[in-house]
């Protein structure tokens, strides 16, 4: 895995925090990196076809899915959530 996406999947992670009760979406995590959207959506790209990530149209913008969840505040509490960000950056 690259820094960028490295850089990426962890702004991923930390947009979805569930204690935020937040989605994830390019913008989102163009603020988080101090990338430009149109770098992501390769990045993001790469991740998905490494199977790290989903992105999805809600029909209004493009959302980025981890964990096979869009609302990961419904399932894990923050410190589950930390754990998994950790697996994921390490097994990429």
């Amino acid at each position: 895995m690259t820094n960028l996406e490295s850089k990426a999947l962890a702004a991923i992670y930390d947009q979805l925090l569930p204690s935020d009760f937040s989605q994830c979406n390019f913008n989102a995590v163009a603020e988080r990196t101090g990338e430009t959207v149109k770098v992501l959506r390769g990045v993001v790209t790469n991740l998905a076809k490494k199977g790290l990530a989903k992105v999805y149209s809600n029909g209004y913008v493009q959302l980025i899915q981890v964990e096979d969840t869009e609302w990961p505040c419904d399932f894990f509490s923050d410190e589950e959530w930390a754990e998994k960000k950790a697996k994921a950056l390490a097994a990429a």
